[in-house]
């Protein structure tokens, strides 16, 4: 092989090497900042729930964010000597005050919130007697709005 193919094919490797580290590189970076904006996302749900004030006497069992296929949301279960209709009529005048607006929804029991950004459902875990459970579902906003 003379030099100068000898060189030209030397120059093609070092390309060829540099392209594949500098593709490692991006695909690594944008890997992280994707993983980095799921955590954001769900600290921000996890914010914004925790933001939404419980009735008096409520203790919360827990706040968490699971994923519902590609969409994040923040889940937050509460016990309370309260009825359902009681914590309701709370949630019915707390939620606006953060910017949602009520969503009624075929005669279902739950209730259904829209604002600008989230999509919120509260719902009941029935109980026979008391304390009694309910559970808020609070995700991104989507077409239901």
């Amino acid at each position: 092989m003379d030099p100068a193919n000898k060189q030209r094919l030397t120059n093609i490797l070092i390309m060829a090497g540099v392209l594949v580290g500098v593709s490692a590189f991006w695909l690594a970076f944008l890997s992280q900042r994707k993983h980095s904006t799921i955590h954001k996302n769900e600290a921000q749900l996890q914010a914004a729930l925790k933001g939404i004030e419980s009735p008096a006497g409520v203790k919360t069992i827990s706040v968490t964010t699971l994923k519902a296929g590609k969409q994040p949301f923040a889940e937050g279960v509460y016990l309370t000597s309260s009825d359902y209709e009681h914590v309701k009529a709370h949630y019915m005048k707390e939620f606006p005050r953060h910017g949602f607006v009520y969503k009624p929804w075929n005669n279902s029991p739950g209730a259904y919130f829209c604002s600008e950004d989230y999509y919120a459902v509260l719902s009941t875990l029935e109980s026979e007697g008391r304390p009694s459970t309910y559970k808020i579902f609070l995700t991104w906003k989507t077409d239901q709005c």
